[in-house]
């Protein structure tokens, strides 16, 4: 009955590759404490891996229902949204979260990267600096936005920003690695 367990335990399974135990895990999970959203979210994971992207995608929305600021569903969702080919669909998931959960920085920096992926830079651009502001500890929105200027040529900026995610973070690979690859 120790809900931690079962998510390690379906996280496991995942990790495995075994998407039916993890399924089985998930549904132990919706059983001990159906208002949690890790619940839907594990079992959105495991549907997802068994090849069952409908069933998945229904789980992703129930635990985005549960708990409007988690993004990793709805990252999820996105993930299949542009699998499909669908970026609009993507984008339009996003903003209705956010709209529904204002105040998450995770949801800004996740909007970001769908109009990296849409080729929007100006528009990535100002919801990575937006996450930042709104939080100025998320380490990847910087190492983003770094990315960002990186690819557009702003290499002392895209070194500002990585420098910003050392302050945050001294001991974090990736910004360390973002540096050297700059310089």
């Amino acid at each position: 009955k120790l809900f931690p367990a079962f998510v390690l335990l379906g996280q496991a399974y995942l990790g495995k590759r075994d998407p039916v135990r993890a399924t089985e895990a998930a549904r132990k999970l919706l059983i001990l404490d159906p208002r949690d959203p890790r619940g839907p979210y594990l079992l959105g994971l495991a549907l997802r891996a068994a090849g069952k992207p409908p069933e998945a995608r229904k789980q992703f929305e129930a635990a985005l229902d549960l708990a409007p600021s988690y993004v990793r569903p709805l990252a999820e969702l996105v993930s299949m949204d542009f699998a499909e080919k669908k970026p609009d669909t993507a984008l339009s998931r996003v903003t209705k979260q956010i709209a529904l959960a204002p105040k998450a920085a995770d949801l800004q920096q996740l909007l970001g990267s769908v109009h990296q992926a849409r080729r929007e830079p100006v528009l990535a651009e100002r919801a990575f600096l937006k996450a930042v502001e709104m939080d100025p500890n998320l380490v990847d929105a910087y190492l983003l936005l770094g990315d960002l200027y990186q690819s557009s040529g702003r290499f002392d900026e895209a070194l500002a920003k990585a420098n910003d995610a050392l302050k945050v973070s001294p001991r974090n690979i990736s910004a360390q690695m973002r540096v050297g690859m700059i310089y």
